[in-house]
């Protein structure tokens, strides 16, 4: 694997797994490797196995092609998203400002009542 694409790889694990407020410790742990490991994929000293990299993908709840640089799209292109649980349980922004909790709490309502009208 090339030395730029150890870089990102490292940088975008990095980065996901701040986003979802994880610690290299749980990473290793859902994917039975050693903490170190998974430290060790982030400096660029070792790269995961194939399988072992959608694993890490599914794990940080993004895609293969993210963490390898081919699109910048963090957000995974194969499964379906859950707005609630996106909502609930990641930091999210509109036009740079933070969506607080209390604009969650109205959207989700606000989407309830489209998807799920009272009769």
């Amino acid at each position: 694997m090339s030395e730029d694409l150890k870089n990102i790889l490292g940088k975008r694990i990095k980065l996901q797994r701040q986003k979802l407020k994880i610690r290299n410790i749980d990473i290793a742990e859902k994917l039975g490797v050693n903490k170190s490991t998974v430290s060790n994929w982030i400096i660029g000293h070792r790269t995961p196995e194939s399988q072992t990299l959608s694993n890490l993908a599914e794990v940080l709840n993004t895609s293969v092609d993210y963490l390898t640089g081919k699109t910048d799209n963090p957000l995974p292109t194969d499964k379906v998203i859950n707005i609630r649980e996106l909502l609930e349980n990641r930091d999210l922004e509109y036009d740079g400002e933070i969506i607080t909790d209390q604009q969650r709490e109205t959207f989700l309502h606000i989407l309830e009542t489209m998807i799920k009208p009272k009769l």
